[in-house]
């Protein structure tokens, strides 16, 4: 089953990069084109102004994909949280703020404009992307955090934007690293994959089969020990870890703590829980922390490099995930690498 689903995301990103905005029927983008029919990330299909020169972006793991291919002027409003985000705050500092990303003002959005407003599926259930809608704009779910959606979101955003050769070098940027990991791993029996607790922000809450998160274990060659949990983000009991036993604890943090001492305190912590002792990831000193704008969303590739190498060193030596870091922010960003984001660094 596991090697199934390496295979699946493989050829999903393949499949992507062969395909066109939404799927293979959809139109290809031309100089002349006036529109563009999208097929969105939740399964519904729009057509939306060629290229879209005025976007309203509540997603911000699909405005950092928008700086990565250079069409930051083409966004006139953004979410409030947007403007807090890793990479874009500084770029959409004085971009219109239209307020929470799941329920932003509809009339702050309507007063700039848009062709188009991207966000997240949480603005079709609470009915906010109808009331947008009934104004004659599309509404396109472009959440971009997800490894099985990503690359076709990236595909995307560059025929919505009329950036499709930079969505294709962004794509095969990530296509060629995420084979490096897919490719050995593939050949990896399941009896030799380390088994994973993956913590979230929260102490005890972790990532189930329906999370984009537990993608990243799987790509890495590990086995989620909440693979079977039904939900996305279950809430478990230190009990239930200490009986499952995992190989490798990897604690994941928000950005703010991204720092050398906090990301080591919160290593420290899971060691200092009752009973956490007699853990073999404890034993065996193999606890990790990560920042998480380098384990989902754009970053997402960093992140499984990462995950690899802790999961199995003796076949990634070869891999640097800091370089793939460097390499990613400078060619798609203009910007250089700072600061820490995984404890222990090496």
């Amino acid at each position: 089953m596991r090697k199934w689903l390496i295979l699946a995301l493989v050829s999903l990103v393949v499949l992507s990069v062969l395909t066109g905005c939404g799927q293979a029927k959809s139109p290809v983008s031309a100089p002349d084109k006036k529109t563009v029919t999208v097929n969105d990330a939740a399964g519904r299909q729009a057509q939306v102004p060629y290229p879209a020169k005025r976007v309203v972006c509540l997603a911000s793991d699909a405005a950092e994909v928008i700086c990565a291919l250079g069409a930051e002027d083409q966004v006139v409003a953004v979410s409030d949280t947007l403007k807090s985000y890793p990479i874009v705050k500084e770029r959409f500092a004085n971009t219109p703020g239209v307020g929470n990303f799941s329920e932003p003002s509809v009339e702050k959005i309507l007063e700039v404009r848009p062709d188009v407003v991207l966000g997240y599926k949480q603005s079709l259930d609470n009915k906010i992307a109808e009331k947008i809608q009934a104004a004659g704009i599309p509404f396109i779910v472009l959440t971009c955090n997800d490894m099985r959606t990503f690359v076709q979101d990236v595909k995307n955003l560059g025929c919505l934007l009329g950036k499709e050769k930079e969505a294709d070098d962004f794509i095969t940027f990530i296509n060629n690293n995420l084979k490096k990991i897919t490719e050995v791993i593939q050949k990896v029996p399941l009896s030799q994959k380390p088994r994973i607790y993956i913590e979230g922000f929260q102490p005890f809450t972790t990532y189930g089969k329906e999370s984009p998160s537990a993608n990243i274990v799987e790509l890495a060659g590990g086995t989620n020990i909440a693979e079977n949990e039904p939900t996305a983000n279950p809430k478990i009991n230190p009990e239930w870890v200490i009986k499952q036993n995992p190989d490798v604890i990897i604690k994941v943090v928000t950005s703010d703590k991204t720092l050398p001492d906090v990301m080591r305190q919160e290593g420290e912590n899971i060691v200092s829980r009752p009973g956490f002792k007699e853990i073999k990831a404890v034993k065996d000193d193999r606890i990790y922390v990560i920042g998480w704008k380098v384990y989902t969303g754009a970053r997402a590739v960093i992140g499984a490099a990462y995950l690899a190498k802790w999961f199995h060193p003796d076949l990634f030596k070869d891999v640097d995930p800091e370089a793939i870091h460097r390499e990613m922010l400078k060619k798609f960003y203009n910007e250089e690498l700072r600061g820490v984001w995984v404890y222990p660094e090496k």
